[in-house]
């Protein structure tokens, strides 16, 4: 059984230099995940955004919610989030590298529990 580990996130931009309204919170989340007892890794790429972003963006089109992280701008974490993606990511398991790639796209999408 392989496991995926993660090893680093980078947000973009910084999201203590959005501006403080909460309709403009979105950043980019790009994970480094590799296996969690080899070598290599590959990126994922998530929006991280506020119900009110995600609500203007959908009033000039649709919007695919795959690959979206939806948070409380009032009470955002930057913690929290890492911790909540490190967990989306140690539960991933499979039996080839291909398998964890693609169930870890599936569990990014699940509601937290």
């Amino acid at each position: 059984m392989v496991r995926a580990r993660l090893h680093h996130v980078v947000f973009d931009p910084e999201p203590r230099t959005l501006p403080g309204d909460a309709a403009s919170f979105a950043f980019s989340a790009r994970l480094m995940v590799g296996p969690w007892d080899g070598p290599g890794q590959e990126s994922f790429d998530l929006t991280v955004c506020s119900p009110e972003w995600l609500a203007q963006r959908c009033r000039t089109e649709p919007v695919n919610g795959l690959h979206h992280v939806i948070v409380d701008w009032e009470t955002f974490d930057e913690r929290i989030l890492q911790h909540w993606l490190e967990d989306r990511v140690h539960a991933v398991g499979a039996s080839t590298w291909r398998g964890i790639a693609d169930r870890f796209c599936r569990q990014v999408n699940q509601r937290s529990r």
